[in-house]
């Protein structure tokens, strides 16, 4: 497992991009359980919370073990020392991160600044998830009401351990009247699962 992902994340926003302190951050470091985790505990999740973060929430799955800070949510599920689902959620103010200027470009085509952010993400992931992506698929767009433009790919990882496939989505949400973008990555090792943690983000997804 990489929990030192986060903590790497929450320096990055820290020092990088938000410039505040962290709220909630923590390190964890679990070793590897090399032992096989048997299919039947790799179930659906059934419940789900809601996370409120700045101007805006989402739900994901209950079982999950949380971490948040500045800008940056995490969330993961372990069976017997391997995970099973991740999910990594990054949001900042556009304007100041990309540049006044752009941000007033990205506005005028909103739909085509979430699908053009995706792609730069594709090519240098300040997530770290999609930097060893496999099997990318098509980009897929469409928008939340009129508010939020939205860019998903799906992709195939070994992030965890070479020789251990995950599934998962790389989603890319745009919000031109907040200059707010939100960058979103989900892997498990179940494709079902990582389709329904995906679908009811997005369907759960709303302003605040």
């Amino acid at each position: 497992m990489r929990k030192l992902v986060f903590l790497a994340l929450v320096l990055l926003l820290s020092g990088c991009i938000i410039g505040g302190e962290p709220e909630n951050a923590t390190e964890n470091q679990t070793e590897t359980n090399e032992s096989a985790v048997n299919e039947t505990e790799v179930q659906m999740p059934l419940k789900w919370e809601r996370y409120y973060a700045e101007g805006f929430s989402f739900e994901y799955p209950s079982d999950m073990d949380t971490q948040d800070a500045a800008g940056l949510f995490s969330g993961e599920r372990v069976i017997e020392g391997q995970t099973m689902e991740l999910m990594i959620l990054m949001y900042f103010n556009a304007s100041d991160v990309y540049g006044f200027n752009q941000d007033k470009i990205f506005q005028e085509t909103p739909s085509e600044a979430a699908t053009d952010l995706l792609l730069e993400d594709m090519e240098d992931d300040l997530l770290y998830i999609l930097d060893d992506a496999e099997e990318i698929g098509n980009i897929t767009e469409f928008s939340i009401g009129r508010d939020a433009f939205v860019s998903y790919v799906q992709y195939e990882t070994q992030f965890f351990e070479k020789g251990k496939t995950y599934y998962g989505h790389a989603v890319s949400i745009y919000i031109p009247e907040r200059s707010q973008h939100i960058k979103v990555r989900i892997i498990a090792r179940n494709p079902d699962i990582a389709d329904q943690i995906k679908a009811t983000f997005l369907t759960s997804f709303r302003l605040e």
